[in-house]
């Protein structure tokens, strides 16, 4: 897959597992869809006047969602490639996006230090959406509940002014405000039992979801640089983060030790995907994608593609079979788990 020459920033797998959908920094300010067993490309998503931040299928996978530098986000349909809905009221960047789990709102954290909700069953062009403030610097990222969670209305947040804020999406309003953290908040994800975070303070907090109090957060210590990404596995027992120093830790949700340091890329760790607790898939500034054990944490095999071009974004496809992988230099890869091969470029 030939991106077009653009920084490939963001990768996402439909989650009925037919289509992939990539996304540009730089350049063509596009998304582009492709069918996942053929490896054609079927359509492109044009309209956004600025580099795209992050991209996400609904959850039935009949619509992507792409957030802009241009301030807004859009909704398209899939099939006909069309434009349903233009999301205009940040005022700054949009920076991460996600859908709730009912996929009737999206979600979406800006530069503009403020996090917004869409109602996406609403056609035409929407000027308005529910509005949380409270930080007081760019949000960087935001997450979700998880479907079948007693509290799934809840959204977090994470910011460059250090804190982490917990809403609810209902009754708009912050129910609490996390610290602890004593530099950028990059990061956010929920667990089954945890809030997972981590922050260029080179530190991931675990909070629990019982409390979401930082007088309960669990800190796990021994990233010497920035953590980039956290992420949990399926079942929310461990829990996987990587830094600017190449390294990536996995680490016991239950213990502030790492299991295992997975220290094998010779540039910064930049992206990671995990599937169910059997693969964990990881792509740094070396060019390299490697494969590990999610068990044991052991390196299983390496997936060599252009050596020096950065690994901005990795997918599991949703049977685990393939994983799918983007870099700076504009190209997607499609790698077969099992051999270690790669299909299509």
């Amino acid at each position: 897959m030939d991106g077009g020459g653009g920084r490939l920033k963001a990768i996402a797998w439909s989650p009925d597992g037919f289509r992939v959908a990539t996304s540009l920094e730089t350049d063509s300010n596009i998304a582009t869809l492709w069918d996942a067993q053929t490896v054609t490309q079927t359509l492109t998503f044009l309209g956004h006047s600025g580099a795209l931040r992050s991209i996400v299928f609904s959850p039935d996978s009949s619509r992507l969602a792409t957030a802009s530098d241009d301030h807004t986000l859009r909704v398209w349909d899939i099939i006909s490639g069309v434009s349903i809905m233009t999301l205009e009221g940040h005022t700054s960047p949009v920076l991460s996006v996600h859908y709730t789990p009912d996929g009737r709102r999206l979600v979406s954290g800006s530069s503009d230090s403020t996090i917004k909700t869409w109602d996406t069953t609403t056609g035409g062009n929407l000027g308005r959406a529910i509005v949380f403030e409270g930080h007081t610097k760019p949000v960087l990222s935001v997450a979700v509940e998880s479907p079948g969670d007693p509290n799934s209305t809840r959204i977090a947040s994470g910011s460059e002014d250090s804190t982490i804020r917990i809403w609810d999406s209902s009754l708009v309003i912050c129910l609490t405000t996390l610290d602890g953290h004593q530099g950028t908040v990059s990061s956010v994800v929920f667990g089954p039992r945890y809030l997972g975070s981590g922050s260029s303070d080179a530190m991931v907090r675990l909070w629990p979801k019982h409390s979401l109090s930082s007088a309960d957060a669990i800190t796990l210590r021994g990233h010497p640089t920035p953590v980039n990404s956290v992420a949990f596995s399926p079942d929310g027992t461990r829990i996987v983060s990587s830094s600017d120093d190449g390294t990536w830790k996995l680490w016991d949700a239950e213990s502030d030790v790492p299991n295992e340091k997975m220290d094998w890329h010779t540039d910064w760790a930049l992206s990671c995907a995990m599937f169910k607790d059997t693969w964990l898939a990881t792509g740094g500034g070396d060019g390299l994608v490697k494969l590990w054990d999610a068990t044991t944490g052991r390196l299983a095999k390496n997936l060599v593609g252009d050596i020096g071009e950065r690994i901005w974004s990795l997918a599991f496809s949703n049977d685990g079979a393939r994983l799918a992988s983007g870099s700076k230099d504009g190209t997607v890869r499609i790698w077969e788990v099992e051999s270690g091969d790669c299909l299509f470029t």
